[in-house]
């Protein structure tokens, strides 16, 4: 994989665990900073109707390079996060860059960091994501505990959706945590 692009591990396989378990047929799914694609083929491997935007103008031609070798049909083009997208879907997904620090001098490793705090991209997504749901929609997003998982509820139930963690996953250093946030019907 190139370099620049989130290559999938222990966050990206539990996000993908959750979403495997939606009833995603015929559903409009969002898979915002697709990276590999993983989130993205698991959602239209179920039936859904696929959109994936990444910044990295190569994570989106790997993405469309893969969903055409597996048959699949897949919306992928270049957007920071929502800047490009218009329209409202049934299900938003983002594993977002969430760890702290700055990106200079990581060498491939800036898909990982989320600024200072790793709360930079996490904070403007949930600022916007609810503009981006329809009526009932959900957002599911994996993130680190070493970025205030409460703060993120907090966000989510203060632009209006109702907001818990589905699923966790004790590391050694962390915990990774799926939060799910639904709009109201």
């Amino acid at each position: 994989m190139s370099e620049g692009i989130y290559r999938p591990r222990k966050d990206s396989f539990l996000l993908k665990e959750v979403l495997e378990a939606q009833e995603l047929e015929g559903k409009k799914v969002l898979d915002v900073g697709t990276g590999s694609g993983i989130l993205a083929i698991a959602a239209a491997e179920q039936g859904a109707e696929v959109t994936a935007v990444d910044t990295n103008p190569e994570a989106v031609r790997t993405v469309k390079e893969k969903t055409e070798e597996l048959g699949l049909d897949i919306d992928a083009f270049v957007s920071d996060l929502f800047e490009e997208v218009s329209g409202r879907f049934d299900l938003v997904v983002f594993n977002p860059p969430y760890v702290p620090g700055e990106e200079e001098g990581l060498a491939g490793e800036e898909v990982w960091v989320g600024g200072e705090d790793g709360r930079e991209v996490i904070d403007r997504f949930l600022r916007e994501v609810e503009g981006y749901l329809k009526q009932g929609g959900e957002l599911l997003m994996v993130q680190s505990s070493r970025n205030d998982t409460g703060e993120s509820l907090e966000s989510i139930e203060e632009e209006g959706l109702e907001a818990r963690v589905l699923q966790r996953e004790e590391l050694h250093f962390e915990e990774l945590v799926v939060i799910q946030g639904v709009s109201p019907v």
